[in-house]
């Protein structure tokens, strides 16, 4: 029996012919269809594992190894493409989430002082509307973004007395407030309930908040959402 071995450097592609095939594979008749038959059939073999196979002997069949034609390296030009496609799907996709689902604003006042400063970027989330107390959230008021704080909620009753801050009658412990709490003389009057569906908001530097001591409580569902994180500006 004749053997013939055609192989690249550690990857046989494998076959078994009849001595007919073997005769249009040295030709080059090979069809389309067998070849695609051929392919399905290819297996990956040491060298000495297909010596061993063909010394077993297989009549008059032989065992053919057809050289696998190498792949052909993609271009630089296609790379580069595939780069930018790749840069821009993600682009795209950061937009989108930053569209509907988040939001980033910078801080430009002293509002909420200590907890946030001028300068500092906040990154909100847009879908969260159920809020308790103490949570921050982004609000719009006479054309600008604000960052506030929660202070009572729909059926709180709130009231601003010479003790400072109560809802419900109770006198509010706010460990992020270190200037006291007072009225103002054109805002709202006290005592208020929060109305169903809204917010009662205010700033931690309460002395220069412009919240809801003036403008009353707010919809929840008017806001742009609520504070996830903060990067301070010392930190960029």
């Amino acid at each position: 029996m004749s053997i013939e071995l055609s192989y690249t450097e550690d990857r046989y592609a494998r076959r078994i012919f009849s001595m007919d095939e073997k005769k249009n594979v040295k030709q080059g008749l090979f069809t389309k269809k067998k070849k695609k038959h051929a392919e399905q059939e290819v297996s990956t073999y040491e060298e000495q594992h297909t010596i061993k196979e063909v010394e077993q002997g297989l009549g008059d069949r032989e065992i053919v190894y057809v050289r696998e034609r190498p792949r052909k390296p993609p271009s630089l030009f296609k790379d580069v493409l595939n780069l930018l496609a790749k840069v821009l799907a993600i682009a795209v996709i950061i937009m989108l989430l930053f569209t509907f689902m988040f939001g980033v604003l910078q801080v430009d006042d002293m509002s909420m002082s200590p907890a946030m400063k001028d300068g500092d970027l906040v990154f909100f989330y847009r879908l969260d509307r159920n809020f308790v107390a103490t949570d921050t959230v982004v609000v719009r008021y006479d054309g600008r973004t604000q960052v506030r704080r929660v202070v009572a909620i729909a059926g709180d009753e709130v009231d601003i007395t010479p003790d400072g801050l109560t809802v419900n009658g109770m006198l509010q412990s706010e460990p992020y407030v270190f200037e006291e709490t007072t009225q103002f003389e054109e805002g709202i009057t006290f005592p208020i309930v929060v109305p169903p569906g809204e917010i009662f908001i205010m700033g931690d530097g309460r002395t220069q908040s412009i919240d809801s001591r003036i403008y009353g409580s707010v919809p929840a569902s008017d806001t742009l959402g609520s504070v996830m994180t903060i990067v301070r500006r010392r930190n960029l």
